[in-house]
């Protein structure tokens, strides 16, 4: 229970001291980019902490701990993109096509991970058959899961950078869907009770 008040007070640190720093130039484009950028080295230095197959990973694995300011950096993101002004003239089928189009990607991107992470295990399974040890039953080495240091690798890919881009995109949009619904709804209710 502690740890999860510890997390959620250390993203909200993270949040308000990115927001502070920036305050008005939120949605500046260099300020998007320069998030995007923060995103891909918590990234590729979650991936830098991968465990190959057949090397002993000790224990746990403290690349988890990069999921605090990946939440933190995300929700930055994710006001940045919904303050955006390019998004916010855009005309609802326009967001629609974008949100369309950015749910194919999840699909596609959800599928890739799923053929990676069963390639992995295939290559684990190569490896301990040509050290001579085609009957290993440890299914962690074959079959890692998320708290192995073995799928560093596989969850901190560019795969799950653009995955990870993409949820805050289509939350954004979302969000710029439902203000548009609302401000309909409130200009019908207006014209009505005239």
């Amino acid at each position: 229970m502690w740890i999860f008040i510890l997390a959620s007070t250390a993203v909200f640190f993270v949040i308000g001291i990115i927001a502070a720093a920036l305050g008005s130039r939120l949605k500046h484009p260099i300020a998007i980019a320069a998030n995007l950028l923060a995103i891909g080295a918590v990234f590729a230095f979650g991936s830098l902490m991968n465990v190959e197959p057949g090397r002993s990973s000790g224990n746990g694995n403290p690349a988890i701990l990069l999921v605090i300011p990946l939440v933190g950096l995300g929700i930055v993101l994710l006001g940045q993109l919904y303050a955006t002004p390019l998004l916010r003239r855009a005309r609802p089928v326009l967001l629609w096509t974008l949100l369309l189009g950015l749910l194919a990607h999840q699909a596609a991107g959800f599928e890739l991970q799923k053929l990676r992470y069963e390639a992995r295990g295939e290559q684990v399974a190569a490896f301990f058959a040509a050290r001579g040890e085609s009957g290993r039953t440890d299914t962690d080495a074959v079959w890692p899961s998320v708290g192995s240091m073995k799928m560093n690798g596989h969850l901190f890919h560019p795969n799950t950078y653009l995955l990870f881009i993409g949820w805050a995109a289509i939350a954004a949009i979302l969000l710029l869907l439902l203000r548009i619904a609302i401000r309909r709804r409130k200009n019908s209710r207006e014209e009505f009770a005239e």
